[in-house]
């Protein structure tokens, strides 16, 4: 989710600040990110720069320690809502009505077509690419192949220990999450 983070927020004309670990700053500059920062080392929400967005993956951050650094209007996005993010939303939505500008949010994906029309035509144009190191067909009890899987698209859970890979059917119209043992 992050690596298509960096690379959708470039192609919409963003500044990308990547928070990282060690391994992988050279990966997030390559990805866009004008800025890497390795969360090993620094703490970005102690800082003094101010964001617009803050898109929490992992997520490890709240919204009541990022919204130090989020601009007056600014809005914190989590991937994972928990209870936290999810009173913080409704109570930021409330605030909103009496002009407190920053928001927290969370996203819930649902493809729709003009999106994925999009996100194709950047993947043709070289702004958007998957990361994949390697590709695996993987059988069905009657020798044929029936999941193509991409072992660098693993879910994680909320520790940030993979759980499971995302399986993609060969003709690549549907998608299931596979559960590793």
């Amino acid at each position: 989710v992050g690596a298509f983070a960096v690379q959708v927020a470039v192609a919409l004309g963003g500044r990308v600040t990547g928070v990282t670990s060690t391994r992988n700053l050279e990966l997030v500059r390559q990805l866009g990110a004008e800025r890497v920062i390795d969360y090993t080392h620094e703490d970005f929400a102690s800082q003094d720069e101010i964001y617009d967005v803050v898109f929490d993956v992992v997520p490890n951050r709240s919204f009541g320690t990022c919204s130090r650094v989020l601009a007056p209007t600014g809005i914190y996005v989590t991937t994972v809502p928990g209870a936290g993010s999810i009173v913080w939303g409704f109570l930021t939505s409330c605030f909103g009505l009496v002009g407190y500008g920053k928001r927290c949010r969370w996203i819930v994906m649902k493809p729709n077509g003009p999106d994925l029309e999009l996100l194709a035509q950047w993947m043709e144009q070289g702004k958007l690419k998957p990361l994949i190191d390697r590709i695996e067909f993987n059988p069905t009890p009657d020798g044929q192949p029936r999941w193509l899987s991409a072992t660098k698209a693993p879910i994680l859970d909320q520790h940030g220990v993979v759980t499971g890979i995302i399986g993609i059917s060969r003709d690549g119209c549907f998608a299931e999450y596979i559960k590793l043992p």
